[in-house]
């Protein structure tokens, strides 16, 4: 592993320490955050007895002035693109499907 380009250190212990003042500090902040209000409309309240976190709904933004020529670029290079076709090439070329792992107990392929 290149720990010095992905900005980590080598040792765990000095890894695990940064990692719970990275937390700690940002559990603090959204503590502030919920006790001052500041959080967005984000709150935490209870659910059916357990702790739970509401988040508001965003307005919906206007869509970007540059997206539609994005789009218009896109179907004159290569015409109507399949999402699955995408998908399935980005996975052939990348292979990004093998990190994905079942939720269950076992698979069964018929």
């Amino acid at each position: 592993m290149h720990y010095a380009a992905i900005r980590q250190p080598t040792d765990p212990e000095a890894f695990i320490t940064d990692l719970k003042r990275r937390m700690t500090d940002a559990l603090d902040r959204l503590s502030g955050a919920l006790t001052d209000g500041s959080a967005g409309g984000v709150k935490v309240t209870t659910r059916h007895g357990e702790p739970w976190i509401k988040v508001p709904r965003l307005e919906k933004l206007d869509e970007p002035t540059v997206l539609q020529a994005l789009k218009d670029e896109v179907v004159r290079r290569w015409g109507v693109l399949d999402l699955l076709d995408v998908l399935k090439n980005a996975d052939f070329l990348t292979g990004f499907t093998d990190e994905f792992a079942s939720v269950a107990a076992y698979e069964r392929i018929d």
